[in-house]
């Protein structure tokens, strides 16, 4: 796979939050399996938009976007084989930051956390 085309899958696979049911539905997975990306890749790519979601949820976010990037790492768990790690760091994510969160995005980090 030449860079051009490696920067369009990694785009396509982050756009999609590795979710071949939301390119299926947008119509872009036949494109993204014409690149042939390796399962190697794939897990690789997996592990770069966890630490991306954790790095922004770390970082001075309102709460708004602290819930956005969340979710996101929520909808992650089941990707993960292993996942114990990520429900761990998710947990203590909530219980550290549950002072500084009004209620209502509490209610919802907490919803989609169950």
């Amino acid at each position: 796979m030449d860079q051009k085309d490696y920067k369009e899958a990694r785009s396509m696979y982050f756009m999609f939050r590795a979710g071949r049911y939301s390119m299926k539905k947008e119509g872009v997975y036949g494109k993204y399996l014409a690149f042939n990306v390796s399962a190697e890749l794939e897990k690789k790519w997996l592990f770069e938009m966890r630490k991306e979601y954790i790095d922004e949820l770390e970082s001075d976010i309102d709460n708004y976007e602290m819930h956005n990037y969340f979710y996101k790492l929520c909808e992650l768990i089941p990707k993960f084989s292993n996942n114990d790690e990520l429900h761990n760091y998710l947990l203590e994510f909530l219980k550290k930051r549950e002072p500084d969160l009004d209620s209502f995005t509490l209610l919802l980090m907490v919803n989609e956390y169950s």
